[in-house]
């Protein structure tokens, strides 16, 4: 009976043991998974984060380059009116001056037709 009860308590805590570790390794094996499952959330929620972000970024890159050409455009059209306004300008300030020079020698000749006419 000593044999027996000696036996069975041996057993009996070595199946304790068994089902205790088993246990445990259940649950480190759970908490395994569930630290996955975690991890995982938080990775798809950088990602989703870090998309808006570069989102932003690309939005705001567009807007700058669309700035710049549109700048580019702008300062382009600026000076082709610059141009054609100051040729403008220029051709009808020539204009005036040949059209004072051609009176001036008009009034010369006058004069000196009337000297020659009076002689």
């Amino acid at each position: 009976v000593v044999l027996l009860q000696e036996y069975w308590r041996k057993r009996k805590t070595s199946m304790m043991f068994i089902l205790k570790a088993l246990r445990e390794k259940k649950q480190r094996e759970e908490a395994k998974k569930r630290l996955e499952a975690a991890n995982r959330m938080m990775a798809t929620w950088r990602m989703i984060m870090t998309w808006r972000l570069v989102r932003i970024v690309w939005k705001n890159a567009a807007l700058n380059i669309e700035r710049v050409v549109r700048g580019r455009l702008g300062r382009n059209r600026v000076r082709k009116m610059k141009y054609m306004y100051a040729c403008r300008i220029q051709r009808g300030w020539h204009h005036k001056v040949e059209m004072d020079y051609f009176k001036i020698l008009l009034i010369r000749l006058r004069k000196e037709m009337r000297e020659r006419e009076d002689r």
